[in-house]
């Protein structure tokens, strides 16, 4: 049946299309492509996607918004408290990266930031 999709549908197509985004590693141009825009075409001709612009934007921030917030209500409701595990390593443009996990009481990891810490003076 094809059919306009309604606001919280398209929501939903649009955390779909980020998740193959990134899932698959590609870039956000993907979704511009005549091929990918043929396919949405033959499926249903009344969706519309968005443009790279908005899911390399608006929907990747409210995405990251939302996990962000769910991170945080995790660790809150963490009956006794988080262990912080830090870490540090150097990346390909010798960048000194600090990145920041927080595990639960449960056992679970929130993998919470990772800083780039090149300006900072440190001794080892």
């Amino acid at each position: 049946m094809i059919r306009t999709p309604t606001k919280s549908e398209e929501s939903i197509l649009e955390d779909h299309l980020l998740r193959i985004t990134v899932s698959n590693g590609f870039a956000f141009k993907w979704i511009e492509s005549e091929e990918v825009k043929s396919l949405f075409r033959w499926l249903n001709p009344n969706i519309r996607l968005p443009n790279r612009k908005a899911l390399s934007g608006r929907i990747l921030d409210n995405a990251t918004l939302k996990h962000n917030n769910w991170m945080e209500e995790q660790a809150s409701n963490s009956e006794h408290g988080v262990t912080i595990a830090l870490d540090s390593w150097s990346n390909v443009v010798n960048e000194k990266i600090l990145g920041v996990v927080l595990i639960t009481n449960e056992g679970e990891t929130l993998v919470w930031n990772a800083y780039d810490i090149s300006g900072e003076r440190s001794h080892t």
